[in-house]
């Protein structure tokens, strides 16, 4: 994959030219670093309320209708670079 970039890089820069090749480089290692993280997810889990709890203190009230209406609030834990 990423390997096969570079004696490509070489045979461009002899054809066409230095700055063009460092251009094409740019270009196809963005594109393989956008596909790499696109194929990995940014996703990590999906949870409810009722299987993920905050760590902050509520008074009684909040708590008991937070225990009560869990299943309400979707949790979504991301990975990776987010643009």
């Amino acid at each position: 994959g990423e390997w096969l970039i570079v004696p490509i890089l070489s045979l461009f820069a002899f054809v066409v030219g230095v700055l063009p090749a460092v251009a094409l480089g740019l270009a196809l290692s963005t594109f393989i670093f956008v596909a790499t993280f696109y194929r990995s997810g940014v996703v990590k889990f999906i949870a409810t309320g009722t299987t993920v709890h905050s760590t902050t203190e509520r008074n009684i009230d909040d708590a008991e209708w937070l225990d009560a209406n869990g299943n309400l609030i979707q949790v979504m834990v991301l990975q990776n670079y987010l643009f």
